[in-house]
């Protein structure tokens, strides 16, 4: 047995911030208390305490895509942003995450690859039902696609969606990536990127909201990447549905892709500077933050059919914690949106909070430093963000998962396959 012990912290709990120490033994916590006594004593006066960060939407394009992204480059992105539990969609860049087959072949990968903690989500089609019954145990979520955002993952048919909301275990959550492919003009990916943005237009998702709740029947149902508050009041007028909302779409708009061109074409697209300022007003609606961090290379992204999608696992808890000093929201609800309200969504017991019994999963962060995001501090595969320059204030220091110290001023302090399963 080894006590160790964070000193005269600022503690985030999970409705108000504690003065304190916080003690942790074999990878658990202890106890949160004042003048609490252990074998090792680390101070950490004036300094805040959180919880490790849980994404719930994350690509990592492995296997498949390995040039833009892999378990052991994403994780490593993800805990220099102070996440410590991800979250895979399925792949459809290789093997698609639709068979158990390739669920367990990713477990795999995971385990052998990944520095921070994860889980899986699996991916629906038109007809893998069987498929998708079986990964009711092994998997976080099920994701569902209508449009052809998901490669060959589009549901296209009313009957098929019922079927899997029928088939997929009831304890967990479908994602539905909501844009309905009708509502998408034919000719929105010939577009230049803001006529783009414009044209593939929040009704897309208005209109797969709509069907994915009443189809749900009341099911426990999570809306991918709202963009609109309109979608977020129409998707919580539903019993048992939840929602996410990236950085991306809070900090960036429309007229920031004159700059970005694109490298901010995304799916759903950016929205104008109005409807992005509204999302702001909805942190009291929305249940979670997700990066939906989604990489690719420059070359891809440089080219003339370029795919859609940005990477944020690194930078969307630097962001937040930047609008806390802005005052746009406090830390409490920052950990709520982006710690707690995840883990609980997912199933993740042991995650998300800082309460005895919990893993010892936390950082230790100066909320007064400022400091410049640079390119060659990335950790992504991909070597590029749309927030690269951007002023931030709120310092990570040090990441600690499960008990052991995995990243600290920029340094990984463990190897590749410490990460474990959350569950």
């Amino acid at each position: 047995m080894w006590l160790v012990i964070i000193k005269d912290a600022k503690i985030v709990l999970r409705n108000r911030i504690f003065d304190g120490d916080l003690q942790y033994e074999r990878g658990k916590i202890k106890r949160i208390g004042k003048n609490l006594s252990g074998d090792e004593k680390i101070s950490a006066s004036g300094h805040y305490i959180l919880p490790g960060a849980v994404d719930a939407h994350v690509h990592f394009r492995d296997p498949g895509g390995t040039q833009k992204e892999d378990f052991e480059s994403g994780s490593i992105a993800a805990l220099a942003g102070g996440v410590t539990t991800v979250m895979d969609m399925p792949s459809y860049s290789g093997p698609a995450t639709t068979t158990i087959k390739a669920l367990k072949a990713k477990l795999k990968l995971a385990k052998e690859k990944s520095c921070c903690d994860y889980a899986l989500h699996f991916g629906a089609t038109q007809n893998n039902f069987k498929e998708v019954k079986k990964a009711g145990k092994l998997c976080a979520g099920l994701k569902m696609f209508f449009s052809k955002s998901g490669g060959g993952m589009q549901l296209s048919t009313r009957k098929a969606i019922e079927k899997h909301f029928e088939t997929f275990n009831r304890k967990k959550p479908v994602i539905i990536h909501c844009e309905e492919e009708e509502a998408i003009p034919e000719n929105a990916e010939e577009l230049a990127p803001s006529e783009r943005a414009t044209a593939r237009s929040a009704r897309a998702m208005m209109v797969g909201i709509s069907k994915a709740c009443i189809l749900a029947n009341g099911r426990k149902l999570h809306v991918a990447h709202a963009t609109t508050a309109e979608e977020i009041d129409l998707a919580k007028s539903f019993p048992n549905v939840t929602c996410e909302v990236t950085p991306h779409h809070l900090f960036l708009s429309i007229k920031d892709l004159e700059l970005l061109g694109n490298y901010g074409k995304t799916n759903p697209p950016l929205r104008r500077e109005a409807e992005r300022l509204a999302l702001w007003n909805r942190l009291d609606s929305i249940d979670i933050i997700a990066s939906d961090h989604a990489p690719h290379t420059r070359k891809e992204k440089e080219s003339v059919s370029a795919p859609p999608g940005v990477p944020g696992v690194e930078t969307m808890l630097p962001l937040m914690l930047t609008a806390v000093n802005d005052g746009k929201l406090s830390l409490v609800r920052l950990c709520q949106l982006m710690c707690s309200r995840p883990a609980e969504i997912f199933g993740l017991k042991k995650k998300g909070e800082l309460a005895v019994g919990k893993d010892a999963d936390f950082l230790i962060v100066d909320m007064n430093e400022s400091w410049r995001l640079h390119e060659e501090d990335l950790h992504s595969k991909c070597g590029w963000s749309p927030f690269v320059n951007y002023g931030m204030k709120g310092k990570i220091r040090s990441v600690v998962l499960r008990g052991k110290e995995a990243y600290y001023d920029g340094k990984l302090l463990i190897k590749p396959g410490y990460g474990k399963l959350a569950r």
